[in-house]
């Protein structure tokens, strides 16, 4: 069975491929990551909630939890039109409300599509680039998603609320003295050295395509 790494390479190699190779600039390093994305997929299972609101809170806690730096992670999420949930997670730089592309520090995005499952989605981190397909599984009684597809209006946009960025950092300093976070940096670590070999692979890669372009 492939596993992870290679097909974590094989999908940046084939995005690096869709740039042209005349008239662009030389393929560039792929930049390490800043979250471990395993983890958030982790936590996009986990989370729940019987409210939309309460569900990205419970998802907005568990990314914090993730993300080792200072900064506190904020989460967009709206769903314009029906199946194509739209979620960022995102550090904010501008002070405004919501997610703004070239102000605001993109972390990851979540995607859904129409898929073979209910509610399947990519993952991406903050570079565009593709990390996983998978499907959200908690769709039970007592869920949002139990009764969510039933009404449009349910589904209203969120953004982190100014509010509660005091209960969240309070949080996250108890948290970061406990075990589970300590864990956690050993988790990023491991996460980090591992896709340390497909970005240089892809890069490399991409590096003796544009070779072979030219002399053809």
């Amino acid at each position: 069975m492939m596993s992870r790494n290679v097909k974590f390479a094989i999908v940046l190699f084939s995005a690096l491929l869709m740039v042209p190779l005349w008239g662009c600039p030389k393929p560039r390093p792929v930049p390490p990551p800043d979250i471990d994305l395993n983890q958030v997929n982790e936590a996009f299972h986990m989370s729940k909630g019987v409210t939309f609101s309460s569900w990205m809170h419970n998802f907005e806690q568990l990314v914090n939890e993730i993300y080792l730096k200072d900064d506190v992670v904020f989460v967009s999420a709206r769903r314009p039109r029906i199946g194509k949930l739209s979620l960022r997670g995102y550090v904010d730089r501008d002070g405004v409300l919501g997610y703004k592309p070239g102000a605001d520090k993109l972390l990851f995005r979540i995607e859904q599509y129409r898929g073979s499952h209910r509610f399947s989605y990519r993952l991406y981190d903050g570079n565009g680039w593709l990390y996983k397909r998978d499907y959200y599984r908690r769709s039970g009684a007592g869920t949002f998603l139990a009764y969510a597809f039933l009404s449009a209006a349910l589904w209203r946009p969120y953004y982190t609320p100014r509010r509660r960025l005091v209960v969240i950092r309070r949080y996250r300093r108890t948290y970061r003295k406990s075990p589970k976070f300590a864990a956690r940096r050993k988790r990023f670590s491991s996460y980090r050295k591992s896709t340390r070999k497909a970005r240089r692979s892809a890069y490399r890669k991409s590096r003796r395509s544009r070779r072979r372009s030219r002399r053809s």
